[in-house]
């Protein structure tokens, strides 16, 4: 082992703690918001809930770390966003989320300094999504697919047979929040109400991506 690689292993357990607290931190920030959302409004309970939500994708990220081995530098797609994928279903009766079935192949990182960006980007459109699920009361599955083509990582949510419209403006996240979100990642998104399909897309270089 060089001196590099002697002097990383050496600091290693030092930020695995540090994450570990940073967790424990924002798990703290959700008890709060929790206990102010009592004696607010139905919109600022609603705000405070999609705050919530934003601090729990933070929060996927260090667990995903956890599960990367010894390297804390990246963060593995699927499961990191599978997380936050099923954080965010809590809020409608679904009765399963899962990545599809031949992704097990599929071994595609994120930069850790992209990962916290891009979870808050697919958390705001998960809930972007979900406030235009209209005519069905349930999702029955949630399917997960990221892959590679053509230079760009795909990331795509299929929710089978639901149904969805576009929101109401005051029913999902602000224009502003979801643009920003977007060009910190440089990202495309392709909703489901523009298809006709129970499908939600995200596309992001593949730059974003390190070995």
């Amino acid at each position: 082992m060089d001196v590099v690689g002697e002097g990383y292993a050496e600091i290693q357990p030092s930020i695995r703690r540090i994450h570990h607290e940073f967790k424990n931190n924002l798990q703290t920030v959700c008890s709060l918001i929790r206990l102010f959302s009592p004696s607010l409004d139905a919109e600022g309970k609603r705000i405070l809930k999609r705050i919530e939500g934003c601090v729990h994708s933070m929060g996927s990220m260090y667990e995903s770390l956890d599960k990367t081995g010894t390297d804390l530098s990246r963060v593995l797609i699927d499961d990191y966003l599978l997380t936050i994928l099923r954080k965010a279903l809590k809020s409608v009766d679904c009765k399963e989320a899962t990545l599809r079935p031949d992704l097990s192949h599929s071994r595609l990182f994120v930069e850790s300094r992209v990962a916290c960006q891009l979870g808050l980007l697919f958390n705001e459109i998960v809930v972007h999504v979900l406030a235009g699920f209209l005519e069905n009361r349930r999702i029955d599955i949630a399917i997960l697919d990221v892959n590679e083509q053509n230079g760009f990582v795909r990331i795509e949510v299929d929710f089978g047979n639901t149904v969805f419209v576009r929101p109401e403006s005051t029913q999902l996240s602000e224009e502003k929040i979801l643009h920003a979100l977007v060009a910190q990642v440089e990202a495309v998104i392709e909703w489901p109400w523009e298809s006709g399909r129970g499908l939600v897309s995200l596309v992001i270089p593949k730059s974003s991506l390190c070995s």
